[in-house]
């Protein structure tokens, strides 16, 4: 069982990262993937981000890669949680990380699993605040 954060939800499905193939091999194998609701706002916000492109540049995927990679997103199988119990620990660990991330963060360590990102600023922020293992595969280079 993991929390899967959106950059690595989005590793997954559109394999355009560089530690896309760890971040498969890993949510491949995990019993039950976890993430907080946010995550489909996040990850619907990355990939019609691909689909236009960013300050003036050509979409990084078709039209089609973005309606297919949004439907494989909407087909995994991620739990998601409700998370307003968690905003005391999000508040703390908002000290160093945005809201959001710490939210992945306070879910990860609520139900006692590791949390899977390609993001290396969670795992810089959250530093020794975090009471759950961080996957970081920007960080271990998986």
């Amino acid at each position: 069982m993991i929390v899967v954060d959106a950059s690595a939800a989005t590793a997954f499905i559109t394999s355009r990262s560089p530690f896309a193939q760890g971040v498969r091999a890993l949510v491949a194998s995990a019993e039950e993937l976890n993430a907080p609701h946010l995550i489909d706002t996040e990850v619907t916000s990355a990939m019609i981000g691909l689909g236009r492109g960013t300050r003036g540049e050509a979409p990084k995927i078709s039209k089609a890669d973005l309606d297919r990679y949004l439907k494989e997103f909407a087909d995994l199988p991620i739990t998601r949680h409700a998370v307003l119990h968690l905003t005391p620990r999000v508040r703390v660990l908002a000290a160093n990380l945005s809201v959001y991330d710490a939210t992945y963060v306070a879910l990860a360590e609520a139900l006692g699993v590791p949390l899977v990102t390609t993001d290396a600023r969670i795992r810089r922020g959250a530093g020794t605040m975090a009471r759950c293992e961080i996957i970081d595969f920007a960080h271990t280079g998986l």
